[in-house]
């Protein structure tokens, strides 16, 4: 209002005139994404920013393990009604340890497919892999795919359903629960089934990340694969850690459940000092942060995903 903006049009009009003085101003550091905002509104459309124009990230650009979470709340009855898990991974075949990638997941479907012994598959794993990984694991991550069930390898060079060559492997795992019921011991067993599904999926993930990787330039450095959990807003960790909360004394009592949970929230909450796990902010992504701080979108208050899915998909 100081500069005599008094309607979207005006900022649209002119925040691109507003020159940046020696003396700093809240509204500097604001002006790309303003511009952004105010366009989109005045256009009630998203708006990319140009090449070159976004100033920072709040997600990693690439993630080649990523995790999605959802889990919904029913903020009236104080239950969790639904929580969904997603898992992509993909390596681009530039990555120094793309052909490690490509062998670990040709040999573990082979191996699956075929019902090879464990050790059998670990020789044909360590004839590729930098760092050898023990038998012991070897039958874990097994264990794992057999309890993940739906998990889905889609290795470089078999064909999609198109009859095209898949040029990457890919794999996917999808797993999705409602909660059946709205009393303390439907959820309690619904809290159970999560974390406990959610632990498989981080271990996993962790066997990866530990001996998927290849020796870089610098002695005692190497490359290798990340894993990245994105959620939207802060509210999905609260209600997360409240479903937990609310039924702790059931998982305490369940050593399966007690153990993953302990696992699990030593990344996703903060300890008794109030200090956060140290990866926490190198694992955990929050994606209303990125897209609130990267795109214009026509909304005032704050951002959806039903919104933007509506305005991305119809």
């Amino acid at each position: 209002l100081d500069r005599g903006f008094k309607t979207i049009g005006d900022m649209v009009d002119n925040l691109k005139n507003v020159k940046v003085g020696n003396t700093p101003e809240s509204l500097y550091p604001e002006l790309p994404l303003l511009q952004l905002k105010a366009q989109s509104i005045s256009e009630n459309k998203m708006i990319k920013p140009r090449a070159g124009q976004i100033h920072a990230y709040s997600i990693p650009k690439y993630s080649t393990i990523a995790i999605n979470f959802s889990v919904e709340s029913d903020p009236a009855n104080q239950r969790v009604f639904a929580a969904g898990l997603y898992l992509y991974m993909s390596v681009s075949s530039k990555a120094p340890y793309s052909l490690v990638y490509e062998n670990w997941w040709r040999i573990w479907k082979e191996g699956s497919e075929e019902s090879k012994p464990p050790k059998e598959i670990q020789k044909e794993l360590n004839e590729n892999l930098t760092q050898e990984i023990p038998l012991e694991k070897v039958k874990r991550f097994l264990y794992l795919l057999k309890k993940l069930k739906m998990f889905l390898i889609f290795l470089k060079g078999e064909k999609n359903k198109d009859d095209s060559i898949r040029k990457r492997t890919r794999v996917l795992y999808q797993f999705a629960m409602v909660n059946e019921g709205s009393d303390d011991q439907t959820e309690a067993q619904f809290a159970r089934k999560v974390i406990i599904k959610l632990n498989y999926l981080l271990e996993l993930c962790n066997i990866i990340e530990t001996y998927l990787v290849t020796d870089a330039e610098k002695a005692g450095r190497y490359y290798g694969p990340t894993t990245s959990l994105f959620y939207w807003s802060r509210r999905q960790l609260n209600n997360f850690q409240e479903m937990l909360e609310r039924n702790l004394d059931f998982i305490i009592k369940d050593p399966k459940a007690a153990s993953a949970f302990e696992s699990i929230m030593s990344l996703f909450s903060p300890s008794e000092s109030e200090v956060a796990h140290p990866y926490q902010h190198k694992k955990l992504f929050n994606i209303q942060d990125f897209a609130e701080t990267i795109f214009g979108f026509p909304t005032i208050i704050t951002y959806t995903w039903h919104e933007i899915a509506k305005q991305s998909f119809g």
